[in-house]
């Protein structure tokens, strides 16, 4: 059974990071549904979890559809692309995250599909495994960006 937790719409004037706290440990997994712009040319935001912001704690890969382009990237909590300020008006890059097991005491790990594009420029798809070192269950998790424009929303579900 998959459970709406909470969604955030983001409001004037943007904010700098959307948060999800006091998660339930109730579920088996959880899967994050995200439609969202930057007020910025940047295009990536990160994922953090328990407050950890501590870089060399995560590590990620990624696959650039556009680019053809596959990275590893150590020492960065990167999980996904955005649409930019750039972008034409009202065009929203969308991301859906799914975090097995996130209350075991196991490393944590992420699958990440996401979608940048508008009616001006080449869609840009990035294929990520996302990695955060920590074992304790997770109870925070935390999207961050320069600032996420309005109207952008963030959805986490339980997954039972």
């Amino acid at each position: 059974m998959i459970t709406l937790f909470q969604t955030t719409t983001v409001g004037a004037g943007g904010v700098a990071q959307i948060n999800f706290n006091s998660i339930p440990q109730t579920a088996k997994d959880l899967m994050l549904v995200l439609s969202l712009r930057s007020t910025t040319a940047n295009t990536n935001f990160s994922l953090f979890a328990n407050a950890d912001f501590t870089a060399t704690n995560y590590n990620n890969v990624f696959f650039n559809g556009a680019s053809s382009i596959t990275t590893a990237v150590a020492n960065t909590a990167l999980a996904g692309v955005m649409n930019s300020s750039s972008m034409v008006a009202n065009s929203f890059g969308v991301t859906t995250i799914i975090v097995p097991n996130y209350t075991s005491s196991f490393l944590k790990r992420a699958l990440i599909e996401c979608v940048s594009t508008d009616a001006s420029s080449t869609p840009n798809m990035r294929i990520a495994a996302w990695g955060w070192t920590g074992t304790a269950a997770i109870t925070d998790l935390r999207l961050s960006d320069f600032t996420f424009a309005q109207n952008s929303t963030a959805s986490l579900y339980l997954i039972s």
